[in-house]
């Protein structure tokens, strides 16, 4: 897992097949193409257990791998120019874009402000436990770090709290990015599909070997204080979770939580609980068949 933190890191954003780990390629698109963005200091193959299902449901998946230290916007121009070097028939029907967590904010970055002048349609956005309306703030920044690295291993080259990343998900940026990407697509009259699930559980896993022990225990304290508001996943608060709360209620966007087990998956496992997938794939299905690609 260390070694494809640093390939990405040196070699650029990639766009993979979750079946071979090879880079995504046109003859791969027989169907719809879904792709899958992970979120702060993960890696594609994270959501890889999502991306097999929702690709034996009739999708062609792939995962998007990048540098999550460097911003949001940097990853949708990353994002950006990997599907632009699509075939013209791809780009034209039109894919979807499955992003957990921060990968929610890219997806929606990519759609607000690069996709429509690259001649990119998306059809719709799904996201996991996505902090639409920021998450924590500059003190939790060091809890967010100390549980992404617990999880995916730590990158060995841009763990600092002061990353463009950090500041962005905190809201805390000179552009104040998300408060901006909010008040922006409020106004934007395209209502492309959305889609925003979050999970019950406040409770987080640090380190290995279950809940982290006693040390695991205390830090979850800290943060359930820090946080402040319950329901939450962990780490990401309902209200913030929630795409109809943050941007206001549109046509074509929804929020789901009413499904089994809601009170027991948390922001790790939203993109590896099969109930959660099977809302994906629905989904999926439901807006492919409501927006149909252009005429040629």
């Amino acid at each position: 897992m260390s070694i494809e933190y640093s390939d990405v890191i040196r070699a650029g954003a990639e766009l993979i097949h979750p079946d071979t780990g090879k880079w995504f390629l046109v003859a791969d698109a027989r169907d719809p193409v879904v792709v899958f963005v992970h979120g702060f200091t993960a890696h594609g193959r994270y959501l890889s257990r999502l991306a097999e299902y929702v690709g034996a449901h009739g999708f062609t998946p792939a995962l998007f791998n990048y540098d999550s230290y460097r911003g949001i916007d940097q990853a949708a121009r990353d994002l950006e120019m990997l599907l632009v070097e699509l075939d013209d028939t791809i780009r034209d029907d039109g894919i979807f874009l499955v992003g957990h967590s921060m990968g929610g904010l890219v997806a929606r970055y990519l759609v607000q402000y690069r996709a429509e002048r690259s001649g990119i349609r998306v059809r719709g956005i799904a996201s996991l436990g996505t902090p639409h309306g920021g998450t924590l703030s500059k003190r939790h920044v060091g809890h967010l770090l100390d549980w992404a690295d617990s999880v995916t291993l730590p990158n060995p080259f841009s763990r600092v709290p002061a990353c463009p990343s950090s500041m962005q998900l905190t809201d805390a940026s000179s552009t104040g990015l998300i408060s901006k990407l909010n008040h922006d697509a409020a106004s934007d009259a395209r209502c492309i599909p959305m889609l925003s699930i979050s999970g019950g559980l406040p409770f987080l896993e640090f380190g290995t070997g279950g809940n982290g022990g006693f040390a695991g225990m205390l830090r979850n304290l800290v943060l359930q204080r820090l946080i402040g508001e319950q329901p939450n996943d962990g780490l990401v608060a309902e209200s913030s979770a929630d795409i109809v709360k943050v941007v206001s209620a549109r046509p074509q966007q929804a929020h789901l939580r009413d499904y089994p087990g809601y009170d027991r998956v948390n922001h790790s496992y939203l993109g590896r609980n099969q109930h959660v997938a099977g809302i994906v794939v629905r989904w999926l299905k439901e807006t492919l068949r409501a927006t149909v690609p252009p005429a040629q």
